[in-house]
């Protein structure tokens, strides 16, 4: 009865440890936290066994006080040591040491042997896995040391006969290192972290007491003041965990506030480029994920670069080279494959990486269901109406159990706010540009009314000066007068055109067949001058409603512009691209010249890249006015390293698609397509 009110307290207090962890490791799904709980379960279990196992048979009932004594000291060990392919051996090594040690003591083995096999196998066999373990990193050569010298002085006092010392020097070990390790796994000064160590440090002692003075602790007048710092580990545990939970919340609530402010940046129209360096330092800073790389399809449908974080130069730069061989598509089809972690993150193995592989990252991973070496993380960047724009791409997770939707679910809010922003700051730049070019349209009309008057006049009276007998060098004068005032006319009518654009007549228009037709029209300038023309174009593309006379006249523009770009530089090379996306056409022409000095000016009247009298700047203005007439939008670029691109979008008129084969057959004189010297890829 005496024995059953002496352990009694420590039941209870026990069983309200384990029902505390129970509660906690619901919030705290990790490893460590589960071993807490086997140990403080297997403690709770050994002061049963000393309560109720009075009906067991002697050796059971030393056996059981003696294992769940040990397991429970192995459970708080392995939890704070370091994970890799070895660890389940060691967890079973170690398990299976104590486990007979304790066996051999209940059913009173007089062979020393066993006994040493079972010292030998925990002693020597943790000290060499922790070399292993750590021989890319700076171990610990003392502890490893002063561990394996421990063990041979048990060994040595087991073949001496003190087979009980043996048993509290498992013990020993195993909560002094445990102690040691659990400051390395916490390395903060916190009340939690130090009982804790303390804790365990205290528990060393009392089985240090138990070997250097047999039969001391239980001739103790209060035999239960030795169970006091199981106690203080207990709830120092307990404290450390909600002191945990205190650090995430912080750390969260600093997470909210930076990411507040990147979507409060993203979200008031500015452009997005120049924040992906800062977005992906604050997903590496702020996730588990210590890499991370954002990806920008451009109008070419090529990916660039935007902003990384965790990667050194020579990484980056081999990032953007690799770049150049992969598209949009590929992106996007990239993004459907492996497992989906969330509303649209998808984890990616090494497997269907290995053709793709920009950057292969060095860092190894153990085993485990959440993560590999060599697996990253794609979060797709599509805007609001579905289109896909880019990719952030994660990799080396600091702790690889947080890659889960959860984790993944703030990123994509994140990447969302990314697409909307892109997509907004397009619609801005395109509601700038259209009220920018009203305003010009209205002076450009009432100038152009203005100066058409006297200009007819000046016209008029030098027609009837030249049709009156004159002297030649006079004759010629007025010749000159009514030539430069026929061109001040002609660009007179375009003006008035840009500001006010005539009337046409829509009809559902072949767009692939006019390209066919204005790349054969180029074939003899193109040979002539020496320039690659190559085309890209879809197999099929839908019908647009639209007036073939001005669509003709904005591709003729645009690839006029392109070829003249071209005209001086070292790789003269255009190509003209035609894909269909979301119900709508989108052609682009991409050139090798020295780019657009200013792109956020090229839709402006009278703004030229052109030397002197090749051109006035009308031609791209006059091209914007027509294609917004026709519902769509075009935009320009420079490309890297050097180029421009210049992209059309316009809406599909029905779903009816005609193909490349077919319109080329359509098209008089030209029963093979495209000429022999324009390369269709």
């Amino acid at each position: 009865m005496a024995d059953w009110l002496q352990y009694l307290p420590s039941v209870l207090i026990l069983g309200l440890v384990v029902a505390s962890f129970l509660s906690l490791q619901r919030r705290h799904l990790s490893p460590r936290v589960w071993y807490w709980l086997i140990g403080w379960t297997l403690m709770f279990l050994h002061f049963l066994v000393l309560i109720l196992g009075g009906d067991a048979t002697p050796h059971l009932k030393t056996f059981l006080e003696m294992d769940t004594l040990q397991l429970a000291a192995v459970a708080f060990l392995v939890s704070v040591l370091d994970r890799s392919p070895l660890f389940r051996v060691l967890e079973a090594g170690f398990a299976g040491a104590v486990s007979g040690y304790s066996a051999l003591l209940a059913w009173d083995v007089s062979s020393r042997w066993p006994y040493v096999v079972c010292l030998g196998t925990f002693f020597l066999a943790g000290p060499a896995w922790a070399v292993l373990r750590h021989r890319l990193r700076r171990p610990t050569p003392v502890v490893v040391l002063a561990v394996a010298l421990f063990g041979v002085g048990m060994i040595h006092g087991v073949i001496g006969g003190h087979l009980e010392a043996g048993y509290y020097g498992l013990l020993l070990a195993m909560y002094a290192v445990t102690g040691l390790l659990f400051a390395r796994r916490y390395p903060r000064a916190s009340l939690g972290v130090v009982n804790t160590c303390g804790g365990f440090g205290a528990w060393a002692a009392v089985c240090g007491i138990r070997i250097a003075v047999p039969g001391w602790v239980r001739g103790f007048a209060w035999a239960g003041v030795w169970d006091v710092p199981q106690f203080i580990v207990a709830f120092s545990m307990l404290l450390v965990l909600l002191e945990e939970e205190s650090h995430a919340a912080q750390a969260a609530k600093s997470q909210l506030q930076r990411f507040a402010e990147v979507t409060s940046n993203l979200l008031s129209g500015v452009e997005v480029k120049p924040y992906c360096k800062q977005i992906a330092q604050i997903i590496a800073e702020a996730t588990t994920f210590s890499r991370a790389i954002i990806l920008l399809a451009g109008e070419d449908q090529c990916l660039s670069l935007a902003g990384q974080a965790g990667l050194d130069e020579a990484e980056e730069q081999r990032v953007r080279q690799g770049l150049n061989r992969f598209t949009v598509g590929w992106a996007e089809g990239l993004c459907r494959r492996g497992r989906l972690l969330g509303g649209g993150a998808t984890l990616l193995d090494s497997r269907e990486l290995e053709p793709y592989a920009l950057v292969r990252s060095a860092r190894q991973y153990a085993p485990n269901a959440h993560w590999q070496t060599g697996s990253e993380v794609a979060v797709p960047l599509r805007t609001p109406g579905g289109s896909f724009i880019g990719l952030i791409v994660l990799d080396d997770p600091r702790d690889p159990e947080q890659v889960k939707a959860t984790e993944m679910a703030k990123i994509e809010m994140l990447a969302a706010d990314i697409a909307v922003a892109v997509d907004n700051a397009a619609l801005h730049r395109q509601l700038v540009m259209t009220e920018k070019l009203a305003g010009i349209g209205q002076l450009i009309r009432g100038v152009a009314h203005e100066l058409n008057n006297p200009l007819t006049a000046v016209l008029g009276y030098a027609e009837l000066l030249t049709d009156r007998p004159a002297d030649p060098e006079l004759r010629r004068g007025l010749d000159v007068i009514f030539r430069e005032g026929k061109r001040m006319r002609s660009i007179l009518g375009n003006l008035l055109r840009f500001a006010q654009p005539e009337a046409f007549e829509r009809r559902n228009l072949d767009v692939l067949s006019l390209l066919q037709e204005l790349l054969r029209q180029k074939k003899l300038e193109v040979q002539a001058r020496g320039i690659e023309l190559s085309a890209k174009l879809a197999s099929a593309l839908p019908l647009v409603a639209a007036d073939e006379a001005q669509m003709k006249q904005v591709l003729l523009n645009v690839l006029n512009n392109a070829l003249d770009a071209v005209e001086n530089a070292a790789e003269k090379r255009v190509t003209v691209m035609a894909r269909a996306e979301d119900h709508c056409i989108i052609l682009s022409v991409l050139d090798t010249g020295p780019g657009f000095s200013d792109p956020s000016r090229i839709f402006d009247p009278f703004f030229t890249t052109k030397s002197p009298g090749k051109g006035v700047g009308l031609g791209l203005s006059i091209c914007y006015g027509i294609v917004k007439q026709h519902g769509g939008t075009i935009s320009a670029r420079n490309v890297h390293p050097n180029g421009a691109c210049v992209t059309i979008e316009l809406p599909a008129a029905r779903l009816a698609r005609i193909g490349a084969g077919e319109a080329a057959e359509k098209a008089p004189g030209n029963p093979g397509g495209l000429p022999a010297d324009v390369r269709l890829e």
